[in-house]
């Protein structure tokens, strides 16, 4: 039997609104640990925030203060809830992208991480092949080149900056 999407994705899952402040979310992310966060209107998936968009953004500066629309991934990759998990990782390796939002009829349904497929029973050795490519430097719009790790210590630094920034403007 085939394990589908639905079978493993997240249901219950943090979202935002392409209205609220990049500096709110940011830190909430960074303080919840959060790292793929859709942002949606009436339950209709808008776009995606992760750490790396955030960080390619630049949001120091005066950046901090404007909605998420402004810095959101306007492309998220998304998948049916039908979709068997197979094809769910072959789009993660496709994409280079460990998460995927799971979307029937326009709506955002729950969100399918790279974990939660390496939970199904036989999947273990080819999720750690893409989670091994994942940590070796890409290339990202513009031809500049990140690490996943340099990325999550930066975006550290500016949840830092975000939570001083936020106290020194008294919000």
């Amino acid at each position: 039997m085939t394990t589908l999407v639905k079978d493993v994705m997240r249901k219950e899952t943090v979202v935002c609104s392409p209205s609220e402040r990049i500096s709110t979310v940011a830190f909430q992310m960074a303080e919840q640990g959060i790292d793929y966060l859709p942002v949606c209107k009436d339950d209709r998936l808008k776009g995606v925030l992760t750490p790396r968009v955030i960080m390619l953004s630049g949001i120091v500066g005066k950046t901090y203060r404007k909605p998420v629309k402004k810095v959101m991934d306007r492309r998220p990759v998304t998948i049916s809830p039908d979709a068997s998990v197979e094809k769910a990782l072959r789009l993660m390796e496709r994409c280079g992208d460990p998460w995927l939002s799971v979307v029937e009829k326009g709506r955002l349904t729950g969100i399918v991480g790279l974990g939660d497929l390496a939970k199904v029973e036989g999947m273990g050795g080819q999720t750690l092949r893409i989670i091994a490519r994942s940590s070796e430097p890409r290339t990202i719009r513009g031809g500049k080149s990140h690490g996943s790790m340099m990325m999550a210590m930066a975006f550290l630094a500016v949840g830092g900056w975000l939570l001083w920034a936020a106290k020194d403007k008294g919000e």
